[in-house]
């Protein structure tokens, strides 16, 4: 029955008290209120208690002032057999039972009426007969399984659904010889009422079939008239399930009973139990592999609790019907408290602790930790119970070279019943004895001190891998960068094509697992992709050079990576050594990009050279290196694009760069002059500043000659030492 599946533990506990009650006397509710009281007080308030007494009653589950409960009723065995009945014959009256069952009228009235009180069956009067139905039954289906509760009607019936439609004229004639067309008449009406049968007329003449709507929903116990047998329980219900849990150590034994309550044998049964956060459970699903008719099994789960407070169990039971399908029902919830007690704390004596630990019910669990030492695992556990009110009444400390122990004592507020935690912790995981009177309140107990250390556990590990993780981010970048530099002075010496290869797809690789974040690996996969069909080609030495500038910014990146996991690092409280081992680091990687910035600037030096603004003469211009450039040449050529831009835009336009396959022209405007720098690769940062103190220098140096220019270049001849200084030696 549903309200018996569906009910809380708590309501079970009274259940139990209210059958023993009954066994002596009438259940009185008053008396049932003081023992509910009485037993169940330490974990349930008085208001939950008389609530679910309440509601027991009004679920018919108990009834005041009778000897039985509901558990009880079929425990009769004429009771039983009244009840089977109804279920197999929906609609059956009392004089139908009582011959059926040979039963005595008084005593087949007498179990009605108990069987109607709990409300296994109700019942409804129909014609002159008082009609009995299971209380399950889907009542629109009345008015069908009475109609049929006539042989004739019986029969009328059967007739159109063998025939799926046929003339009234038909039906009487094939009914002639046991039913006269009167009666026939006579009992197709409320067979039609009912929706069961359809008459309609086709060429004037009055037709019948069966109304295929009602048939399907009343098909479950017209079957069983079609074929001749009884109705059959459904397949879900022909396994029973009932469930019920208790305390056993520090866990929760969460019991399921399955019964076969078929005619035939069940297999493959599963019992699957859907376990909520405040809990864990090592295997949540058990099998049966046969029950035979009437069996029961029972299996057996453990629930360790995480937490206190109240959770509802769900779980699903399945199994193979005949034809090898699967069919399965859901166990109804049950809900499952863990009730955790307050504590003030109290010191005993050591017999009294002896004592105790001989007489008091124990709770044990275990919780493994890593990542840590046994002396700070300790330190967090003991924490964790002192937090707790507790008073430490004995313990090592954890010193080194002593055990790893402390015990703990108080009084549980509420019941003022004394409790020890007894705490042990081993190199790889802490031990937690509890020991209480009441074993339900001590797993609860047990269930909050563990989810406390776990937590605090959890973050102290977090933060060991935290930092551990970032000093590793930090040396990774170390490691990556001195792999970039490697690639620049691979390049730089213009080395095999092989070697860059290869050392470029280790690049990659180690990017994507290093710096996902960086996305270095897109820059080093179009590198590789761009090289790798060069093999066993000429490859010009711009190519190398547009690498090297690529690798100046991957080493940016990096540094900046280092920088800022390590100010993350330094911000834990990590060891002095260490934080100097990472800013020597960090220190080395900047130096080493700013020499090959220096390296890289100095080797694209191509050309210089310093332009008169108005006249677009060449001033001075120096090469540095050994090819010579026709600088009147190139200055025309830069003063006519100047000039086109201008005519273009119809306003003054500047340019900045110009980028040819082989070099770069990059320019700078002073007042008075425009310098253009020629290299052969990409103009980083220095060549911008070099360029721009270069013009600033020059023109504060010949600022007078500048100013009265007339052609003469020669004046501007020590402008070298200008270039020395800048380009050459200071940098």
């Amino acid at each position: 029955m549903d309200d018996l599946r569906n009910i809380s533990q708590l309501a079970l506990e009274i259940l139990k008290l209210a059958e023993e009650m009954t066994k002596s006397k009438s259940l009185n509710v008053d008396a049932l209120y003081r023992e509910a009281k009485k037993g169940l007080n330490y974990m349930y308030s008085d208001q939950e208690i008389n609530q679910t007494i309440y509601e027991l009653i009004l679920k018919k589950i108990i009834i005041p002032d009778k000897r039985i409960v509901k558990t009880q009723v079929l425990a009769n065995g004429n009771r039983e057999a009244i009840y089977k009945y109804i279920v197999n014959h929906p609609g059956a009256h009392l004089r139908e039972i009582r011959d059926k069952l040979n039963l005595q009228p008084h005593v087949t009235s007498i179990h009605l009426k108990v069987l109607e009180n709990f409300e296994y069956i109700y019942r409804k009067m129909y014609l002159k007969y008082r009609v009995y139905f299971p209380s399950d039954f889907i009542r629109e289906n009345e008015d069908v399984l009475l109609a049929l509760k006539n042989e004739k009607a019986e029969k009328i019936f059967l007739t159109i659904h063998q025939r799926i439609e046929l003339s009234l004229i038909e039906l009487k004639t094939t009914l002639a010889e046991t039913i006269s067309s009167k009666m026939v008449d006579y009992h197709l009406e409320p067979l039609i009422s009912c929706g069961l049968i359809t008459n309609y007329t086709q060429d004037g003449k009055p037709f019948l079939k069966i109304n295929e709507e009602t048939f399907e929903k009343a098909e479950r116990y017209l079957k069983p008239i079609i074929e001749g047998v009884e109705v059959a329980l459904p397949m879900a219900e022909k396994l029973g399930v009932k469930r019920a849990y208790d305390y056993v150590g520090g866990d929760v034994r969460f019991k399921v009973v399955v019964e076969n309550k078929s005619k035939d044998p069940i297999r493959g049964i599963s019992v699957l139990l859907d376990v909520k956060e405040q809990f864990t459970v090592k295997d949540p699903s058990q099998k049966v592999t046969v029950l035979e008719p009437e069996e029961s099994r029972g299996v057996d789960f453990y629930l360790t609790p995480l937490a206190c407070g109240k959770s509802k169990i769900h779980g699903t039971v399945s199994f193979l019907d005949p034809q090898g399908q699967e069919v399965s029902s859901d166990i109804n919830p049950v809900l499952v408290q863990i009730k955790c007690p307050l504590v003030t704390p109290r010191i005993f004596k050591l017999l009294e602790v002896l004592k105790m630990k001989d007489r008091f019910q124990l709770s044990h669990a275990e919780i493994p930790y890593q990542g840590i030492t046994q002396l700070n695992a300790f330190r967090i556990a003991r924490d964790q119970v002192s937090s707790l009110d507790m008073s430490e009444i004995g313990g090592d400390g954890g010193d080194e070279g002593e055990d790893f122990s402390v015990l703990f004592s108080g009084i549980a507020k509420v019941t003022d019943n004394p409790l020890l935690v007894d705490l042990n912790v081993d190199p790889n995981k802490i031990n937690i004895d509890v020991y209480m009177g009441d074993l339900r309140q001590a797993t609860g107990f047990l269930a909050y001190i563990k989810n406390l250390i776990n937590v605090a556990l959890s973050y102290s590990q977090q933060i060991s891998t935290s930092i551990e993780k970032i000093r590793s981010m930090i040396f990774n970048a170390f490691e990556f960068s001195s792999r970039l530099t490697e690639l620049f002075e691979f390049c730089f010496d213009l080395e095999s094509l092989d070697d860059v290869l290869l050392l470029l797809k280790e690049l990659r690789i180690k990017s994507q697992s290093y710096f996902a974040d960086l996305k270095l690996a897109e820059g080093l996969d179009k590198w590789f992709g761009k090289l790798e069909p060069l093999q066993g080609q000429e490859v010009y030495a711009r190519t190398y050079l547009n690498l090297q500038y690529d690798i100046q910014k991957w080493l940016e990146a990096v540094i900046t990576y280092a920088e800022t996991n390590a100010q993350i690092y330094y911000e834990s409280g990590v060891d002095q050594y260490t934080q100097d081992e990472i800013g020597a680091g960090i220190y080395k990687l900047k130096d080493d990009l700013k020499r090959k910035a220096i390296a890289y600037f100095k080797k694209i030096l191509f050309s210089l050279m310093l332009i008169h603004s108005e006249t677009g003469l060449t001033l001075y211009s120096h090469n540095f290196a050994t090819q010579t450039t026709d600088a009147d040449l190139i200055s025309g050529f830069l003063s006519a694009i100047q000039g086109f831009g201008m005519e273009v835009s119809h306003q003054e336009t500047k340019m900045k760069r110009l980028s040819y396959e082989h070099f770069e022209i990059e320019l700078s405007d002073g007042s008075l002059t425009m310098a253009a720098l020629i290299t052969s690769g990409l103009p980083n940062q220095l060549t911008s500043a070099a360029l721009r103190e270069y013009i600033l220098r020059f023109e504060a140096r010949f600022r007078p000659q500048l100013e009265t220019f007339s052609g003469n270049v020669s004046q501007f001849a020590t402008a070298e030492e200008l270039v020395q200084s800048v380009f050459l030696m200071k940098r």
